[in-house]
């Protein structure tokens, strides 16, 4: 009896059927949604080249995309309006967030509303009067909120628990109920439903998996989402909106996500991906040109997040090459490669014998300590607070790690064995961090969506002017591409189509020079670049295959 009242069954399996691209265009295809007769479906494109996606809008088995917008900044997450005759998308940038509407053939771009959730889709209310998207209010706290097509007023739906955070909604097709996505920390997700009409949301999975996009059958009966629950690669589930076990759904593809079924419940369209990252040493020779760079760390999954030890002879990095997310270090060639520990966003110590990380718990996250020869890792920081992003401090004595505990994300430290209490370092948001190699200064980045580089003495706020941007590096807008060594600041630059620039930031000048160039994206929100100590050669996780495919698969009704 106990045997099999805990025996996990094994889930049942369900085959998409006759599985064929959509378009099949070159580039990165991303974000489908079909139109309320199904025939046609708008999408997200980068026209085959750059980083800029704007929205597209095709007929299904025929004919030439036709662009909707054409803008600086990405349109993201579109959706045709109900009545098939406009389209709504999502813009973002460091400054603000909008949603916007565009005729379904194309014109004059028409703003909805304001955002503030950083960039999250959203749904249609079946009657198009209502639009349900992620947001905060004026206190800070974010949810589900429902905001008026015409006059963009807002009213709350959800109000998530202290450290989570509601997004992803998705109105059913009978417009009763909204499944949205609960986030805590790294990698802990959970479908949620709650009415339309407000109430108590209820949990739907008991994963704490990845999720990436979720959609209602027809019938509003059962919902689609991708996770990678059961295991470390992303595959299609279906559940019973009623709830119940989930089910498998195979599709034939490659890292399937964001799915969405037609109107008529008769196909379904999902994102194919298909990307390899990996890392290159580029160098700067003696006569200041460039030479091309050599791949030193490669493997046919993800390979990033280098950190080089002071003499440059070791790295540590982060690849999922054996499955999950691990902790690797190798000579800086890349040979002799040896897995320390299940982790993210290492950081080797000054004296290059330890390495603190990321692990993931329910939850939460934990901060570790492992050698760099192996062994069991050892705690720093475990409670329930959602840390991460650690840093050593120049002496080693200490480690800097970003952290919920006192509510908005700042940056804290603790003794690096653990002992005592951390002390709260910004009051005013912090990312990712580095300590200046004289130990006097912190230097950081914002979050997600605010560029520039931040200063903060390393003994923590005293006042508000205390935590100062850096004048001079107002430019860079990839948080985690940046590092720092004893000359100064290297930071990326990205440009809307390579070359991508790496500058330096003199500590002694003063001035920011142009560095290096790449003609590879970097891997957008973790941690890329690693400076050796001549400062004429470094280490940089790139994209070496950034594309994805709009697939389409017949369902069985």
């Amino acid at each position: 009896v106990y045997q099999n009242f805990f025996r996990q069954a094994a889930p049942k399996i369900v085959f998409a059927g006759r599985v064929v691209p959509f378009a099949g265009l070159t580039g990165i295809e991303a974000m489908p949604a079909f139109s309320p007769d199904a025939k046609q479906i708008v999408f997200g494109w980068n026209g085959g080249e750059g980083e800029i996606l704007d929205i597209y809008v095709k007929i299904i088995g025929a004919g030439e995309p036709v662009r909707l917008t054409k803008g600086a900044t990405n349109a993201l997450f579109p959706v045709f309006a109900p009545d098939g005759q406009s389209v709504a998308f999502f813009r973002s940038s460091p400054e603000t967030s909008k949603i916007y509407s565009v005729s379904a053939l194309g014109g004059a771009e028409r703003k909805i509303c304001d955002v503030q959730s950083g960039g999250t889709s959203f749904s249609f209310a079946p009657d198009g009067q209502t639009i349900a998207t992620a947001d905060r209010d004026a206190t800070g706290a974010n949810g589900i909120f429902l905001v008026n097509v015409a006059t963009g007023a807002k009213t709350r739906l959800t109000t998530p628990p202290e450290k989570f955070n509601d997004h992803t909604p998705r109105y059913a097709p009978d417009g009763k109920s909204i499944v949205f996505v609960r986030s805590g920390s790294w990698g802990n997700q959970d479908l949620f439903i709650v009415g339309a009409g407000g109430g108590a949301p209820r949990r739907l999975t008991q994963d704490g998996n990845q999720l990436f996009g979720a959609a209602w059958s027809a019938d509003s009966g059962r919902v689609i989402f991708s996770s990678t629950r059961g295991a470390s690669s992303v595959n299609l589930w279906h559940i019973a909106a009623a709830g119940g076990a989930p089910e498998l759904l195979l599709t034939g593809g490659k890292n399937p996500t964001t799915p969405v079924v037609a109107p008529d419940g008769k196909l379904l369209a999902f994102v194919e991906e298909a990307q390899d990252t990996n890392i290159w040493r580029y160098e700067i020779n003696a006569a200041g040109n460039q030479p091309p760079p050599r791949k030193v760390i490669a493997s046919t999954r993800a390979d990033i997040s280098p950190n080089l030890s002071p003499d440059g002879r070791r790295v540590v990095f982060v690849s999922n090459r054996t499955g999950d997310s691990a902790i690797w270090t190798a000579a800086a060639d890349g040979g002799n490669p040896l897995q320390l520990a299940n982790g993210n966003a290492p950081r080797l110590s000054p004296d290059g014998s330890l390495v603190v990380f990321v692990v993931s718990a329910t939850n939460r996250n934990a901060i570790q300590v492992v050698s760099v020869e192996g062994g069991a890792p050892r705690p720093v920081v475990a409670d329930a607070a959602q840390n991460n992003l650690p840093s050593w401090s120049a002496d080693g004595r200490a480690i800097y790690f970003r952290s919920n505990r006192g509510g908005a994300f700042n940056l804290w430290r603790i003794a690096s064995d653990g002992a005592g209490e951390a002390t709260q370092i910004t009051r005013q948001g912090a990312y990712e961090s580095f300590a200046a190699p004289d130990g006097k200064t912190i230097y950081y980045t914002k979050d997600r969506e605010t560029a520039g580089i931040w200063r903060v003495s390393a003994n923590g706020y005293a006042a508000t002017s205390d935590e100062m941007p850096v004048a001079e590096l107002a430019e860079p807008d990839f948080h985690g591409s940046w590092t720092v060594n004893r000359e100064g600041l290297y930071f990326v630059v990205r440009a809307e189509s390579p070359p991508h620039k790496i500058k330096f930031f003199s500590f002694s000048t003063k001035q920011v020079s142009e560095f290096a160039l790449t003609y590879k994206a970097p891997v957008l929100s973790f941690s890329g670049l690693a400076v050796f100590p001549d400062g004429k050669s470094f280490l940089y996780a790139q994209y070496d295959q950034n594309a994805s495919s709009i697939m389409l698969a017949e369902l069985e009704k």
